[in-house]
């Protein structure tokens, strides 16, 4: 590259367009648990970077949509769901996300898990159960990020918000880390759905 520049893409590549920048589905996905009915989407478009046109993507999201299940007569229900948004920054930012995406729910179904073994298999976890055992995932996946060799997070991070849907409860545990927020909709139920 010229001057020491950033280096300039293949021939015939797309250089920086908005479309090339861009992760999302085209369709809103329904999603039903026993008590909830709801719908999701995503869509994520990395920053403009003049002086950095082929810099990652920072962000990265999960969704689970079936973290438990319980057996009933009809068969197999899912109960409990999960989804998460991660926001890198610095220069490892976008490591630092998608090893969230990856780690965080994973340790939050064994917290999850653990909270469950240590009550009665016939009752829900409770409201400082389910704060507690989040609290703890999102601690280990913090401990196992600082101690992975391959990602420097010494000047690198990424923010984590999840939502927690509890099936049985019809409830949902809101959990974040940093300036990332959530916001939920709801429609009436004898609305057409309509805005």
């Amino acid at each position: 590259p010229p001057n020491g520049g950033p280096p300039r893409p293949p021939q015939n590549a797309p250089f920086n367009r908005a479309k090339d920048r861009v992760i999302a589905i085209k369709q809103s996905k329904r999603m039903e648990t026993k008590e909830i009915n709801l719908r999701y989407a995503f869509f994520s478009q990395r920053g403009f970077y003049p002086d950095d046109p082929f810099k990652p993507n920072q962000d990265s999201f999960c969704v689970h949509e079936s973290t438990s299940q319980i057996k009933s007569q009809n068969g197999v229900v899912k109960m409990d769901s999960m989804f998460g948004v991660f926001d890198g920054h610095g220069k490892d930012g976008h490591h630092c996300a998608q090893f969230t995406r990856h780690h965080l729910p994973l340790q939050t179904k064994l917290a999850l898990n653990k909270a469950r073994a240590e009550t009665d298999a016939n009752q829900d976890l409770n409201r400082e159960q389910i704060h507690n055992a989040l609290l703890r995932a999102h601690i280990d996946t913090n401990i196992m990020l600082h101690r992975n060799p391959q990602i420097d997070d010494s000047l690198s991070g990424t923010t984590a918000i999840t939502a927690y849907f509890h099936g049985r409860r019809n409830r949902i545990t809101i959990a974040n880390v940093g300036d990332s927020r959530a916001v939920i909709g709801s429609v009436p139920p004898n609305s057409s759905g309509a805005p």
